[in-house]
């Protein structure tokens, strides 16, 4: 799972199911920005984060965490939600 921070960092943790406990492992941590994650989502049908920070949304790649794209015309945006049909 991932965390946003306030401090603008992304938590990676790694969730392991060993019936009868639950084992989480810390994986790393990425800081995106200066301003606190405001709401931070995972799409893994489309392989990409979407964190909305600094009210604007912005996409990474999943696999490496890495920035694609700042959505420019998202200024001002304080909340996001998302549907994807199968």
């Amino acid at each position: 799972f991932i965390l946003g921070t306030n401090s603008g960092r992304m938590l990676i943790y790694e969730v392991k199911t060993n019936p009868p406990k639950l084992e989480t492992t810390f994986e790393k941590t990425i800081t995106v920005t200066k301003k606190p994650i405001q709401q931070i989502e995972a799409i893994k049908e489309f392989n990409i984060l979407i964190a909305l920070f600094d009210f604007q949304l912005h996409v990474f790649d999943l696999q490496r965490f890495q920035l694609q794209n700042s959505i420019v015309k998202t200024k001002s945006c304080s909340l996001f939600a998302y549907s994807v049909s199968a």
